[in-house]
């Protein structure tokens, strides 16, 4: 896991148990992962944004503050947590938006300090405790005024779930009126209460690995999601049914001073797995860039991963589509396309590609 700030890069090597900061002037320096109890750190440009790794679980209150745990919007944590922090997060980071624990490990803890408000009560390792995110009609512990009972936390929009979680507990989730995303990246669905996603918006999406779609439909609590969206190991979603996807040729092009102009080669495949492959001639040698593609209402994304202008993307306007030609727009250019066999491109690709 990399961590990095304006001034250093954070390496974190839990198999060695040691830290090493590589400082922007080039000078290392290793620490032994027993001698840290927390590290924080946090993105200048982005104030509203908090992350740290915790050496020990039930630490989270003594690297951030109540002060500033009220004003975060995005919480991203990793090391070892219990459900003392899922505690603390849900009553005092009451604005935050996107919280992301797939870096963390669960740790087991008893106790009256957990998610039950204030009754003592045994929470199991890699398992989100019970009531994590909802608050309980009664408690004991807690008597703040304005916060809804039996309701879930009306903030929390987006959530990343642990790698190795094995199960989620009763009303973990519930009432969650403003969840929109859950992303899990188990093949199999962890084992769920039938209320841990009660009352769950319609409008909520879940995100699986690939090709484990039915898997979570058919668990317990897991189905209470209407959407499921398999995902790539980068986290793209992947695209199928859409009229967008296959080899598409551009014929002609429109734009930059010139009434018309026609197009050498020129190729683009829009695959189903949210990767493209772009074919074009440059110096009459055939040029291959490769990436991955997002679409909505009316127009797709390349997002370049190699190639000229790595990690650039490109947003394409589509003026018409009908089954195998498209007009699109970019930047004041328009390109028509029409759509040709998958294999013609096959010829262009370096060898070993897929």
């Amino acid at each position: 896991m990399n961590m990095v700030d304006n001034d250093k890069e954070i390496l974190l090597n839990s198999s060695s148990q040691t830290m090493t900061i590589i400082y922007k002037n080039g000078t290392r320096q290793e620490i032994g992962m027993n001698e840290i109890e927390s590290i924080e750190y946090s993105d200048d440009s982005n104030t509203d944004m908090f992350a740290a790794y915790l050496s020990k679980a039930g630490m989270l209150s003594t690297v951030l503050f109540e002060a500033k745990a009220k004003n975060v919007l995005e919480l991203k944590l990793s090391g070892r947590i219990d459900a003392r922090d899922f505690e603390y997060i849900k009553w005092c980071c009451s604005r935050i938006q996107v919280l992301d624990l797939k870096d963390v490990v669960i740790d087991a803890y008893t106790g009256e300090d957990g998610t039950n408000e204030g009754t003592y009560d045994t929470f199991y390792a890699n398992k989100i405790p019970t009531g994590a995110f909802y608050y309980w009609g009664t408690s004991k512990k807690h008597n703040f005024t304005g916060i809804p009972r039996n309701e879930g936390m009306t903030s929390l929009k987006k959530i990343i779930l642990p790698n190795d979680l094995d199960s989620i507990g009763e009303k973990a989730f519930a009432n969650m009126a403003q969840l929109e995303s859950v992303t899990i990246r188990t093949p199999y669905p962890p084992k769920a209460h039938k209320n841990s996603f009660q009352g769950l918006s319609r409008n909520a999406k879940l995100y699986v690995p690939k090709g484990t779609k039915t898997r979570y439909r058919s668990a317990e609590g897991w189905d209470e999601f209407v959407e499921v969206v398999e995902v790539n190991e980068n986290g793209t979603p992947i695209i199928a049914d859409n009229p967008l996807i296959g080899t598409w040729k551009a014929t002609r092009i429109e734009g930059w001073g010139e009434s018309v102009s026609t197009v050498g080669l020129d190729y683009l495949q829009l695959k189903n797995d949210g990767t493209y492959i772009h074919v074009e001639e440059e110096d009459g040698i055939p040029f291959v860039t490769r990436g991955t593609w997002t679409t909505s209402e009316d127009k797709f994304i390349l997002h370049k991963k190699d190639g000229g202008q790595a990690g650039s993307s490109f947003e394409y306007e589509i003026i018409e589509l009908k089954e195998n030609n498209m007009k699109v727009s970019m930047w004041r250019v328009i390109a028509y396309l029409e759509k040709v066999q998958d294999s013609v491109i096959k010829q262009y690709l370096k060898s070993g590609s897929k």
